[in-house]
């Protein structure tokens, strides 16, 4: 039952902080944490006395705070022994506030014109954590002893309604100047405190009450914060360890997108139990503002992410052990500013000796002032003229930067950094992008939809009645040609270029000419794409089997018991094509010459396509997961290899093309933060090597877009808006 006199004396502790602008008083727990009885001894007005059984600490003092003045003072002692014996006697100073401020006085009241405040007794820490409090309890039940302050002598009587408290006070006590120590008496059903003298006889038990585990973080200067995005401040504070707790905390804030460094801190386990060096420091404890002092010192890093939301308000510290809030504090008020500017920048294709346009679309919030836009990281050799425009709040503008590199800027991708400065208050902001370097770009004679190259390097594409043979230096040939004109182009293992259609036109790859090879099937039209050609100008198709073309001899031939194959590629007089039955599927092998089958079961190969014979060998790169892997006739063995570029092996990428020597011409993906983009990579399997790397571009237009050729030599093309004007790029090895 004497909870519920120490609940009155905490709660009159707390209408004194709440009435006078002081700080949150310590929680009292019900039931306490940790209690502590002490032996009975009479009470005295002007000390605090009694001992306190099993006194846990060696190094700790009591204050007294006036409750309604909200003032600390010292004690006479003021440290407490590990004994946990007490004889301290109370200090003397001017009140400020009354007990009875605020309240209704019932008629007659008697004594009101003095005023009275009420001593709370706190223990701290010698390093300032507050650890608990100390009642004095009276024998009867709901009873216990105050200690009330008295600035004139005489009768105290009456009632006083203190309603914004919520509590009533019975008073009946004549009181001396000073301090004067009364019996308090709570009515559990009216909540009526009765206060009168003490009677004859009464004896008083100290009982100490630990304080909840509580975590106070102050800020060693109080000052106004200011920050941007991007920018970090130091705050040192001090962080009390109250009740003694201890172990790990975790700090956060209230603020989006505010970083707390260190955001983890350990709290020591000797709280009220360090060795005394220094009495000195608790007179100056008392002698602060705020009773606290540090237990634990540091500078805490507070830091604005890129993605920190606008702030104005007080900053707020939360402190968690194992994910329980238990404090913390406020570091003061303030202000986390945000750019009032945004934009809009992509990817920018700008080839080699070419003028390209790159537009920046920007955005303003309140922001109204000149904008300094400008463009950093950008390749060696290359530079971009900065721009300033003025801006209104809530307003759309595109700044056009103009980019022409020569051809000592290296090709390749670069991640640039647009930066955009609010010159009225000095704020920046920036947004990445990627910066495709490519080599001049090849304008073509006319659109197309087929195109292949040649053993040289040459492109080859079909407009209108002609053939062109494009040369990777620009320059061009244009060749007449017959045929239907609406098939697909492809390099034959016999050094021509091969027009599909029915009848099939050969094309030499040296002079140009022209030859058309009538069709032994007699079939005419646009009938023959994914045809192959053998080192002996044979054709190669599959209609409903695999089939060879004899154009010398007007014949075509069925390969035998092949009903069920199907046609992957042609190697010089080697045929390769791959069958399905019974659930399974096998590599077929073909003599060019005989129309010799036979079918192999390769192991740990489920896939044949793509399938690209080279050099005897036949690349089956996506028929082992995240390698690239060959079939040998030669050694019947299937090797992979993985693909490594800078020293880390690639799992995902794309297949675009195999040169006569295995290399590989790869489209592989990055992501670096908040980029993506792509590359072609020539790569060398057999030496684990890079041969090559070049910006892989985004590709408009319908039909054949890339083409590599036996010597390694990649053509891309691709129809830029207006006009879709098509354009080609060529790499070398």
């Amino acid at each position: 039952m004497k909870q519920l006199f120490r609940t009155f004396v905490s709660l009159a502790f707390t209408a004194g902080l709440v009435a006078c602008g002081g700080g949150t008083p310590p929680p009292i727990v019900d039931p306490p944490p940790s209690t502590l009885p002490g032996s009975g001894t009479a009470p005295e007005a002007e000390y605090l006395s009694g001992q306190l059984t099993g006194w846990p600490y060696t190094s700790t003092f009591v204050a007294s705070r006036f409750v309604y003045s909200a003032t600390y003072s010292d004690m006479t002692p003021a440290l407490i022994p590990g004994s946990g014996t007490l004889h301290s006697k109370l200090p003397t100073i001017p009140l400020t506030r009354s007990m009875l401020d605020g309240c209704t006085l019932s008629s007659g009241f008697q004594g009101g014109a003095a005023t009275y405040d009420l001593a709370a007794f706190q223990v701290f820490s010698t390093q300032g954590d507050l650890l608990g409090r100390i009642f004095e309890d009276a024998a009867p039940a709901n009873t216990g002893f105050l200690h009330i302050y008295a600035t004139s002598a005489g009768t105290l009587k009456g009632t006083a309604s203190c309603t914004a408290r919520g509590e009533t006070l019975d008073l009946d006590a004549s009181m001396q100047q000073g301090w004067n120590v009364l019996q308090g008496t709570v009515d559990a059903a009216t909540q009526t405190v009765r206060i009168v003298n003490v009677p004859a006889g009464a004896t008083v038990t100290l009982h100490f009450t630990k304080n909840d585990d509580h975590v106070l973080v102050v800020p060693v200067t109080s000052t106004p914060l200011t920050l941007k995005r991007g920018a970090s401040v130091a705050v040192p504070v001090h962080i009390f360890q109250d009740g003694g707790i201890s172990g790990r905390i975790h700090l956060s804030t209230n603020a989006g997108g505010l970083e707390v460094t260190p955001a983890d801190i350990d709290l020591p386990d000797t709280v009220g139990k360090q060795a005394v060096t220094d009495a000195s420091r608790v007179g100056a404890h008392l002698s602060s503002a705020a009773l606290h002092a540090q237990k634990v010192d540091t500078t805490l890093t507070l830091t604005a992410t890129d993605t920190a939301a606008a702030f104005d308000g007080d900053l707020n510290i939360q402190a968690t052990r194992n994910g329980v809030d238990v404090g913390g504090g406020t570091l003061g008020h303030l202000v986390l500013t945000i750019p009032q500017l945004a934009f809009d920048v992509y990817t920018v294709v700008a080839p080699q000796t070419m003028t390209t346009t790159w537009p920046v679309q920007l955005y303003t919030q309140a922001y109204r002032g000149d904008v300094k836009v400008s463009v950093t990281d950008l390749p060696a050799n290359l530079s971009v003229t900065p721009q300033t425009l003025s801006l209104t709040p809530n307003q759309s503008m595109t700044v056009t930067f103009s980019l022409k590199p020569g051809t000592t800027v290296p090709v390749g991708n670069y991640a640039v950094t647009v930066k955009g400065e609010q010159l009225a208050d000095g704020y920046v902001i920036t947004k990445r992008a990627v910066l495709a370097i490519m080599p001049p770009a090849i304008r073509m004679v006319e659109g197309t939809g087929v195109m292949a190259a040649d053993a040289s390097g040459n492109l080859w594409y079909s407009v209108g009645q002609g053939m062109v043979r494009q040369h990777p230096d620009g320059t061009y040939d244009a060749f007449s040609r017959t045929g239907f004109e609406c098939s697909g182009l492809t390099a034959g293992d016999d050094g021509g270029i091969w027009d599909e259609s029915s009848p099939q036109v050969r094309f030499d790859a040296l002079t140009g000419t022209a030859t058309v090879k009538t069709d032994p099937r007699g079939f005419s039209g646009c009938r023959g794409d994914d045809m192959y050609f053998d080192s002996k100008g044979r054709g190669w198709v599959w209609y409903f089997n695999i089939q060879r073309l004899e154009y010398a001899t007007n014949t075509y031939s069925n390969v035998p018991g092949g009903d069920n194959d199907r046609l992957l590629d042609v190697d010089g007089t080697h045929v390769w094509g791959y069958t399905q039955a019974g659930g399974t599927t096998q590599l077929v092998s073909i003599n060019a010459d005989t129309l010799a089958r036979q079918t192999l079961t390769l192991p740990g190969i489920n896939t044949y396509l793509p399938a690209f014979g080279r050099s005897g060998k036949l690349w089956l790169p996506k028929s082992v997961p995240y390698r690239l892997a060959v079939y040998d006739p030669a050694t019947a063995k299937v090797t992979s290899y993985d693909v490594v570029i800078d020293g880390v092996t690639v799992k995902e990428f794309e297949v675009v093309g195999v040169d006569a020597t295995g290399r590989h011409w790869l489209e592989i993906a990055h992501v670096d933060g908040d980029l993506y983009y792509k590359e072609w990579v020539l790569y060398n399997p057999l030496t684990a090597q890079v041969v090559k790397r070049v910006p892989a571009i985004f590709l408009s237009g319908s039909g054949t877009l890339r083409s590599v050729s036996s010597d390694g030599t990649l053509w891309v093309r691709t129809a830029d808006q207006p006009g879709y004007v098509p354009y080609a790029y060529v790499f070398k090895p």
